[in-house]
This record gives structure tokens, sequence and C-alpha cells, in this order.
């Protein structure tokens, strides 16, 4: 899944989850309200009808049936008044209703408590014990609040339409925000897809924010470099290598050109295998330098040179030939600094440089070549080059 999905999805359930507690939340207070409310109702009929046959007893009845039968505010009403013993003394139930009915246990909690609300089928109801010097009663009113559940259930469907409008505005939303969020991200991408190894000079656009975003296209910003550079280091020991090389094997072509031009006796023939064979020879020592400065990398110093031996048992026509080897490469002429050490890769010496070293591998050779005559045994000539960590790099 995409992450503008999951970061739509997540902010979408996120902000229907804090709808449904809202929505859920005005609901059940809308119910505790209508309840509260419809209770104090029934509460205000109860103590009238109390207070009035308190003052008035028996007689109270004509006159509380008048007022029943002649209309209310409590749909679907029902009245009583009871003994503590459970004797009814007046009940009236409007036409339609089912009759009142209150049993001795319930009588006796009201008595007991005072005041009681409870539930008769659909309706509710309260119950309230009066004490008087004459008599002890209880009255009961019942009845349903049709005016209330028909506002409760509208504000529920207002709700629930609510919320399913809530949560598609806020998926549509969180859409086209999490689009225009990634939409640097997805530039990234495409610039990144774009770049390849034939030409790493394009750049990302960062742009002048300070943002994770931004952060990252300079990263990139930084790692295209560093393999620009690379590869540009790459390319020029590539180029140099090649060159170096090339002098061995012009030199290998032009001497097996000249011996097929004509007939040679086997001694002349011979001397030109073993000319091929010494240039071979330093082409396999310079192609085995190559492979040594390669393996260094970034380490700064490699040895090169022939069998291994102490530098306090060499014989003097070995240091001789170091010691030459080490003129040639002062009289190289690629460098203003005119001698190989650490302070010469801090210059600027560009393509130079890797030529130089290069040429210093060849002229090791070829001073030990002089310092040897032919059909001797060659000594072994051990040259340490210093190479710095930015070899190479202009």
């Amino acid at each position: 899944m995409k992450i503008r999905y999951k970061i739509m999805l997540l902010f979408t359930l996120l902000v229907t989850a804090i709808i449904s507690l809202l929505t859920g939340s005005v609901f059940y207070f809308a119910r505790l309200e209508r309840v509260q409310v419809f209770n104090r109702r029934l509460k205000s009929r109860a103590s009238y009808n109390t207070q009035l046959y308190a003052l008035m007893g028996d007689s109270a009845f004509t006159f509380l049936r008048r007022m029943d039968t002649t209309g209310g505010v409590l749909p679907r009403r029902s009245m009583g008044i009871y003994t503590d013993d459970g004797k009814t003394l007046y009940q009236y139930d409007v036409p339609g209703a089912p009759a009142l009915f209150v049993n001795n246990d319930l009588l006796r909690e009201v008595k007991e408590k005072g005041e009681k609300y409870f539930s008769i089928g659909d309706r509710e109801a309260v119950a309230i014990h009066r004490e008087t010097r004459n008599r002890d009663f209880i009255v009961v009113v019942a009845g349903r609040d049709d005016d209330g559940l028909e506002r409760v259930q509208t504000l529920n469907k207002i709700l629930l339409f609510s919320l399913v409008v809530g949560v598609f505005l806020t998926a549509l939303v969180s859409y086209l925000f999490t689009g225009q969020l990634l939409r640097p991200l997805s530039q990234i991408i495409r610039e990144v897809k774009d770049i390849s190894s034939y030409d790493l000079s394009h750049r990302i656009r960062a742009g002048a924010g300070q943002d994770e975003l931004s952060q990252l296209a300079n990263t990139f910003n930084d790692l295209l470099s560093r393999l620009q550079e690379s590869f540009a280091i790459q390319r020029r020991f590539i180029s140099n290598a090649s060159h170096e090389l090339s002098t061995p094997l012009t030199s290998v072509s032009s001497q097996v050109e000249v011996a097929l031009q004509k007939e040679r006796n086997a001694d002349e023939y011979k001397q030109v295998l073993h000319s091929i064979k010494e240039d071979v020879q330093q082409m396999r020592q310079l192609t085995k330098s190559l492979l040594e400065i390669a393996k260094t990398g970034s380490q700064g110093g490699i040895e090169v040179g022939g069998e291994e031996g102490d530098a306090a048992t060499e014989p003097p026509h070995t240091r001789n030939a170091r010691a030459k080897c080490v003129i040639d490469a002062i009289k190289l002429p690629h460098c203003p600094k005119r001698h190989i050490d650490p302070e010469f890769a801090q210059r600027d010496c560009g393509i130079a440089r890797q030529r130089a070293v290069l040429r210093f591998l060849c002229c090791a050779k070829a001073a030990e070549k002089r310092r040897n005559p032919r059909g001797r045994q060659r000594p072994a000539v051990h040259v340490h080059l210093a190479l710095p960590k930015n070899l190479g790099a202009d």
C-alpha cells in the first residue's frame, strides 16, 4: 500500500473515531436530558395531585377526573392514588392507554424512600408518598414522552447522517492533503529515476525550506556529488592506465613487425624474444602495480616491487637502481612540485598526478632493467610510494 493511502486511511480513521465519540456523547446526553425533563414533568403533576388531595380529601376526585378528561400535557397518561396497604382511592387511564397497575412491593418501596421513578411497559412513571394528619397516601403518575422520544430519534438520524458525511469529507480532504504533502517526494522520485550512470551532473531541486524533504533532497545531491567524483576518478584512472599500458604493447608490436619483415637467424629471433619477454614482464609488473593501487582505495600507501627483502641486506647495485628511480621520478615534468610525496597530492595537478604515479612505477622497472644486463639474475627492487587519501581528486 502506498504511503499516501496509509496516511489517508490513518487520518480518516482517527477523525472518524473523534466524530463518533462526539456524536455518541451528544446522543447520550440528549437522551439523558429528555429523561430528566420528562421526570420533572411527571413529578410536577404528581405533586399537584398530592397537594390537591391533601387539601380537599375525597372531594378532589371529581375535580381531578374533570381535569384529566378534558385534556392534559402528558400523552397516554395514567393517574392513581393508593393507600399504604395498596387500596385504590382514585385511578384514571386515558383512552387507549393500558391500565395502571401497581403492586404492593412497589408501594412499600415508595413508602420507605419517599418517591421512586420507574417504568411501566413503554411508559415512564413516578410515585410520591405523602403523610398528613388524617391520612397517608401514595400518588402515581405515568405517561409516555412521545414528543421527547421523537426529538431524540430525529437527533439520532441527524447525527448518523452527519457522521457519514463527515467521514466522506474527511477521506476526501485527507486524500487531497496527502497528495499536496507528498508532492515534493514524488518529484524527488521522478528526478532520481531520470539519473543514470552516464550523466551524474543532474541535481534534485531541494528548495529553500528546511523540512525533512529538503534535507532528503540535499542528502541525495551530496550522494550524487560523491558518485560523480568517484566515476570521474575511475574514468581518469582507466584512461591513464590505458595510456601507460599502450607503451609496452606498442613496443611488442613494433618488435614483432620488424622481426617479420625478413628472414633472420636463430640468434636474432632469440634476441627479439628476449626483448619481448622483458616488455611483457614490464607490462605484467605495471598491471600488478595498478591492481595494488586499486586495492589500496583510501589507505594512503602501497609497496610494489619484486621479492621481499631487507633493505639492510640489499646489494649496492639494487640501492643504485632505487636511487636512479627516484632521480627519474624527480625529472617528471607533470607537476610543478617535481617530486612525489604526500604534499604532491595536495597540489592542483589533476590528471597529471595519476600519470606521474604510473610513470614512477614504469621508471622503477626501467631503472631495474638498466642496472641489470641481459642474462643476469635481477635483484629484488622495492619501491615504496606514499599515496594520500585524496589521490586523483581534482
